[in-house]
């Protein structure tokens, strides 16, 4: 079976991609972000390359209405599997399934089907990897005092996606005895390779959010008080801290350009319906929206006035 996935290019996406490359021969994966995903699958379509492949996964992210409409059209090779509140209109369709549960992941919701649906096995350390990363996805490794999904996605950040592709495969395909499996339940198992690479990151991290900080500019966004910033690194972490540190505003807005918002709140909003106005969407406390073209053309009229020449 010929097998083409697009999924997120955060750490829940990237675990999507890991699976697929568990269970199918030489699949084809498609990092995507808000600001693309729609591009890349009409482009499939339209293009008739979809006829390539046996089936089309989308995993823990959404396609626009426009493009669920061109997906009907082949519905029985398509599957999207979303757990992000803004995409449960999806559900509507046949080839969609997206979870309102705030425990699940894409990747959880991923794993369940391949298991459930596809009959597909998976022992070792697999089951414990889809619920680490569902742990940080859901920020329930925070409650429990479980730092191994923190360490995953800074070492997705550290390595890149292709690194870390090579890094948790060799993992999950390493014959665990149940010895083995028991130590990394008790979050021992990275700390070997990984305690430096932690370590130099959190320091880094650290004088990022004082930089950033310093530089955040409070403003009103749909009557709320906000907290602007560029940044282009430690999108979550970056975004928790400085809502730590700023009590007097509602959410902060990071512009990573050229192509998204990202918006986090710990207060009692709801960011995704922020995140909706502007195009995107997300979880109520971690949502994001795309940066258009014609917003950053905008932009480099605003800084360069007349002299800017397109």
């Amino acid at each position: 079976m010929k097998v083409i996935n697009f999924t997120h290019n955060d750490l829940d996406g990237v675990a999507c991609g890991i699976l697929t490359k568990l269970v199918f021969d030489e699949p084809d994966i498609e990092y995507c972000n808000y600001n693309n995903i729609n591009y890349k699958v009409s482009n499939l379509i339209l293009t008739e390359e979809h006829k390539h492949y046996d089936k089309i996964i989308v995993t823990d992210i959404s396609v626009s209405e426009e493009v669920a409409n061109l997906l009907d059209n082949i519905s029985d090779k398509v599957i999207l599997l979303d757990h992000h509140k803004t995409a449960l209109w999806l559900n509507e369709r046949p080839w969609a399934f997206v979870s309102s549960d705030s425990k699940e992941s894409g990747t959880s919701l991923y794993y369940d089907f391949l298991k459930f649906n596809l009959n597909k096995t998976f022992k070792g350390f697999i089951p414990i990897f889809v619920n680490e990363v569902r742990l940080y996805d859901t920020w329930e490794w925070r409650k429990l005092g479980n730092d191994i999904p923190y360490y995953l996605n800074i070492l997705l950040q550290e390595f890149g996606i292709n690194k870390f592709n090579n890094y948790i495969l060799n993992l999950l395909k390493t014959d665990w005895t149940s010895k083995d499996i028991d130590i990394l339940t008790n979050n021992e198992l990275l700390d070997d390779l990984s305690v430096t690479i932690i370590e130099n990151y959190k320091i880094k991290l650290n004088n990022y959010i004082k930089i950033k900080n310093a530089q955040l500019i409070k403003t009103k966004i749909l009557n709320y008080k906000a907290g602007v910033v560029f940044a282009e690194n430690h999108i979550s972490e970056l975004g928790e801290e400085l809502m730590k540190l700023n009590a007097d505003i509602d959410f902060v807005a990071i512009i990573q350009l050229p192509n998204t918002i990202s918006y986090r709140t710990n207060k009692d909003i709801d960011v995704s319906e922020i995140a909706k106005f502007f195009g995107g969407g997300g979880h109520t406390k971690a949502s994001g929206s795309p940066i258009q073209n014609y917003q950053i053309n905008n932009i480099l009229d605003v800084l360069f006035k007349e002299g800017c020449i397109r």
